[in-house]
């Protein structure tokens, strides 16, 4: 898990700092506040691989918690929010 989330971080970052990638109505200073979001799966996984040796189930409950927080949009470019 913490190896696909650094993949994913890479990924969304390198996208996110290359304007040319997105859509031409997406404002690349906007965006960029998307970052630290998605830095938190980082450091749940990474904070899991000890926690597995202390409790399992807490881990699960970790993986749970992230699973909803990136359920939701994450993005701040939605047409609809108002900019």
């Amino acid at each position: 898990m913490t190896g696909m989330s650094i993949s994913f971080q890479v990924l969304v970052a390198w996208a996110i700092t290359h304007p040319k990638l997105l859509n031409p109505s997406v404002n690349a200073v906007k965006i960029r506040s998307a970052i630290p979001r998605y830095s938190l799966g980082l450091l749940v996984y990474a904070a899991s691989i000890g926690l597995a040796f202390v409790s399992a189930w807490l881990v699960v409950v970790f993986y749970a918690a992230s699973a909803i927080y990136y359920a939701f949009n994450q993005l701040p470019w939605s047409p609809d929010d108002g900019t």
